[in-house]
């Protein structure tokens, strides 16, 4: 499917869905708008029946992804940032946005709900679902679908309302040290993938087997070690004399068969690396 479509990653967002706050944390706009998919045009019916959106829906209702993410950033304005419920979310709009070759005409900066929520609410570092915050702190939203973008993005603001958020957000940035993690845009230069790899250590050996080589000048980069960044994200910093510094990012799956069984994927994507991308793999090296 991966091969057949062109789609380097997991999946295709089919829904953006945010409120604006202000400074008081009360709720003053709202946004949605629904995408219909381009490289993966057949839903998976276990994803129909956890978001209740149909592919008619989107046939009849949605727009390209440039288009909604277009409207999205139009919507966060110049002076806005972003809170989502963990990082997964904002990892994908930003595999969304490279893969539709969308323009982000600014950095803009990001913040993890959850991860302020656990720290300032329960002295940790643990995940925590967005029900159990709710659970937690007494929140009631009776008339709200969960797993549905609009009305996740209002439970978080409301859970945002009910604890200290604005000291967990200062104490956060205070912590970072000026290293704060931002929405941004990349250009996609190069995509390679490999396929039927049998075992995970066996991974980066084969993506690597295809040099990577600069964009511009065709002369293989010089790679920094490889990083974690999150669950089946890899990163690193690839340089060349003449062009400088390009990203070279992993995205590992796999696949299971009744006729090989279990198999590892992987799309070594090259692109850009803009300050927040540097940053990132500063941090996590």
């Amino acid at each position: 499917m991966i091969r057949r479509s062109g789609f380097p990653f997991t999946g295709e967002i089919i829904q953006i869905g945010a409120v604006k706050l202000d400074e008081s944390l009360d709720i003053v706009d709202q946004f949605e708008v629904f995408i219909t998919p381009k490289f993966l045009p057949v839903m998976h019916h276990s994803v129909e029946q956890l978001t209740h959106i149909t592919m008619e829906k989107l046939r009849r209702e949605g727009v390209s992804f440039k288009r909604g993410c277009e409207q999205f950033l139009q919507f966060i304005g110049d002076n806005g940032i972003l809170l989502s419920w963990g990082p997964d979310d904002i990892e994908v709009l930003m595999d969304n946005a490279l893969c539709h070759k969308v323009n982000v005409p600014r950095e803009v900066p990001w913040y993890d709900l959850q991860a302020i929520y656990a720290r300032t609410v329960h002295h940790t570092s643990q995940q925590y679902a967005l029900q159990k915050a709710m659970d937690d702190l007494g929140v009631k939203a009776p008339n709200l679908m969960a797993h549905n973008g609009l009305h996740d993005a209002v439970c978080a603001a409301m859970i945002a309302q009910r604890f200290p958020f604005m000291r967990g957000l200062q104490v956060l940035q205070d912590a970072q040290k000026g290293r704060t993690r931002y929405f941004y845009g990349l250009s996609r230069h190069e995509q390679k993938i490999f396929e039927s790899i049998v075992t995970q250590p066996r991974i980066f050996r084969q993506s690597n087997r295809a040099k990577t080589r600069c964009p511009q000048c065709k002369e293989p980069l010089r790679l920094e070690p490889i990083v974690g960044v999150v669950k089946h994200r890899f990163l690193s910093m690839g340089s060349c004399k003449e062009h400088g510094t390009f990203g070279v990012h992993w995205y590992v799956g796999k696949s299971v068969s009744k006729h090989v069984g279990l198999r590892y994927f992987i799309s070594k994507v090259v692109t850009n690396a803009p300050k927040g991308l540097q940053e990132l793999y500063a941090r996590k090296k």
